[in-house]
């Protein structure tokens, strides 16, 4: 089984909103491991996404933001997609279908 240990967080400093990334978490349980299937699809679909990245890489070269690429998930800018940002999605998702605003959170008590 394949382990990615990685967290990232968000806080407020200063009054400016600060992501924190980190290789350790405060317990063992901060970390989730999720299989790859034996079809290793999801393993296909994050191989081909980091092979676009390295694409983009060659592509531009010096311009290239070089900040995220240990990250195989980031925004076609090269920029690594916010903390919350599929909570936001989420929440969007449910206004736009006049779907009752629930937490993503909430969805592993339904």
């Amino acid at each position: 089984m394949n382990k990615i240990k990685h967290t990232a967080t968000e806080t407020i400093a200063n009054g400016k909103r600060v992501e924190i990334a980190d290789d350790t978490a405060q317990t063992k349980k901060s970390f989730l491991t999720l299989p790859f299937d034996p079809m290793g699809t999801i393993e296909n679909i994050l191989l081909d996404m980091k092979a676009k990245q390295e694409e983009r890489k060659k592509t531009f070269g010096r311009i290239h933001n070089h900040e995220f690429d240990d990250y195989v998930y980031v925004r076609e800018d090269e920029a690594r997609y916010r903390v919350d940002w599929v909570a936001r999605a989420f929440k969007e998702f449910l206004k736009k279908n006049d779907l009752r605003v629930i937490r993503l959170h909430d969805l592993r008590h339904t």
